[in-house]
């Protein structure tokens, strides 16, 4: 396995050495720079373990995996006990290794987000509908706002979606999609005519750097998905149910002290955790819903 191992805590005064790893929390994330993730790892992995020591926890690890099949076999394995992941794959680790929803997480102060599928304003297309036979441009493929969710909605809506270069021939009655690889390629790529639509986050429309105003003044938005949850922290199948009670626990109130919120903003800027009940509940069901549809693209 192409893992990163990090080992963050270590108690000393408070247990005698251990050798187990059910004295270990560890605190994993998919990311092809390995190095870039150790720093908010570690930060997260520690202040844990230090409130922890209750439930027979004395030290700390960090654990990159390089795509989410990595994650599944850590997973499965007992390797990693919490991570962060988005909600598609989440949900893959979820139906894979019954990997487990614990809470919504605030990423960069969103607890969720929306896709807007959008078009030139001089062009015929102002429906999902207009889009058979045209081409659309998305973001990368671990993208969800800019790939996973638009794909999805595309396939609900019953198009056959194939992945083509830009201005290739396709069949008339499917969507030919591209990647554009930054979202303001995708948007540059609409308004220039290379692609007939574009697919990204409400949150990058409204961003002057990913959606500049030059740009935006010939596209329309022809489509605006329901909101889905922006990322959440998942706990690994077969996690001792008090130790992850008290991982809950310590989640949800570390917003609340000036040390919880350093971490906080070390660990992917994260605001704050909440519970999935109520329109995340109901966004994650939605998820649920649309997942079988790409799920074949989650690697």
């Amino acid at each position: 396995m192409n893992v990163l191992v990090v080992c963050v805590w270590w108690s000393g005064a408070d247990a005698e050495p251990f050798v187990e790893r059910a004295q270990i929390l560890v605190v994993g994330v998919v990311s092809s720079n390995p190095k870039s993730q150790i720093v908010q790892l570690e930060a997260m992995a520690g202040y844990l373990a230090e409130r922890l020591g209750d439930v027979g926890i004395y030290g700390g690890a960090a654990i990159v995996a390089r795509n989410n099949a990595e994650m599944a076999r850590l997973l499965s394995d007992g390797a990693v006990d919490l991570f962060s992941e988005t909600v598609f794959s989440g949900l893959y680790l979820e139906e894979a290794v019954g990997a487990e929803f614990l809470l919504r997480e605030w990423k960069k102060g969103k607890f969720e987000y929306r896709t807007v599928i959008f078009a030139r304003s001089d062009s015929s297309i102002r429906s999902i509908e207009g889009l058979r036979g045209k081409t659309i441009a998305f973001e990368d493929r671990g993208s969800t706002s800019a790939f996973l969710l638009p794909l999805a909605i595309l396939k609900h809506h019953g198009f056959e979606a194939s992945e083509i270069s830009p201005r290739e021939a396709f069949p008339a009655d499917q969507v030919g999609f591209a990647f554009a690889k930054k979202e303001v390629n995708i948007a540059a790529w609409v308004a220039r005519g290379i692609s007939d639509a574009g697919a990204f986050s409400t949150g990058d429309w409204e961003s002057a750097d990913r959606m500049p105003v030059p740009l935006k003044t010939n596209l329309v938005i022809i489509h605006k998905s329901e909101p889905i949850m922006r990322s959440a922290s998942l706990v690994r199948a077969g996690l001792r149910p008090e130790l992850k009670a008290r991982i809950k626990q310590i989640l949800l109130e570390m917003h609340n002290d000036s040390v919880g919120r350093d971490v906080l903003k070390k660990y992917h800027l994260v605001a704050r955790y909440d519970e999935i009940t109520g329109d995340a509940a109901r966004g994650l069901d939605r998820a649920r819903l649309l997942y079988p549809l790409v799920a074949e693209e989650i690697q």
